[in-house]
């Protein structure tokens, strides 16, 4: 069976558990209309879900040959890494990184911190989709941002966009006071770039991709 087919199936089951279960557990409680009613949207929602994973498939084209050419390129060394993580985002001076991974050797991984005296903090993390692990983890993530989809709460939304030249998604919540933000985007479709920003609005956390060069990341 192909990838591709493995993928929209395991979509498929995820989408159905979920409206299932929001099914039995209102079944016993809900008239007849409202148990109609929720079951076409249910419905509704498998079928949506089933044209996004069918659209990520035609925009990733052969998803086994592509993961297959990432699994057997070569991860980046840790110099290149270091390369692309900068001193200063947003006007924050790193405070910490680290490179390498401990629990995949043949996974190329980057993460630093900045954090500033007003509890504002950023994080940036790079992982090569390279090798093995990387190509597993990376061709799923670039799986996903193909499909298109938007959430709104009273806390804050989630949604997969076009951003400065990049697929990405991207989300912002706020709990009490604090405003958190976070994008996801990929880099030569093989790099995973994670920016996320605590105290910080997803406007301002987007200017931190302006400040990010990733010449060294081929």
């Amino acid at each position: 069976m192909k990838v591709t087919t493995l993928i929209a199936v395991a979509g498929l089951g995820i989408v159905m558990t979920a409206c299932g279960g929001r099914q039995q557990k209102d079944a016993a409680d809900a008239p007849a209309a409202e148990q109609t009613e929720e079951k076409s949207a249910s419905l509704a929602d498998a079928a949506k879900g089933l044209r996004e994973i069918s659209k990520a498939s035609e925009k990733m084209g052969d998803f086994e040959a592509f993961q297959k050419k990432l699994a057997e390129a070569k991860p980046v060394s840790n110099d290149q890494l270091k390369s692309a993580i900068p001193a200063e985002l947003l006007g924050i001076k790193r405070t910490s990184f680290s490179v390498g991974n401990q629990l995949y050797a043949d996974l190329a991984m980057a993460e630093s911190k900045f954090k500033g005296s007003d509890n504002k903090e950023v994080s940036l993390t790079i992982m090569d989709g390279a090798g093995e692990a990387g190509s597993a983890l990376v061709s799923l993530q670039i799986f996903g941002l193909n499909m298109d989809m938007e959430k709104e709460t009273e806390g804050g939304f989630e949604k997969t966009t076009d951003l400065k030249g990049y697929r990405a998604k991207v989300e912002q919540k706020k709990s009490y006071d604090q405003i958190n933000s976070e994008i996801v985007f990929i880099v030569n479709q093989r790099f995973a770039v994670t920016l996320r920003g605590e105290g910080i609005e997803l406007s301002e956390l987007e200017k931190a991709m302006d400040q990010l060069n990733f010449s060294s990341l081929k």
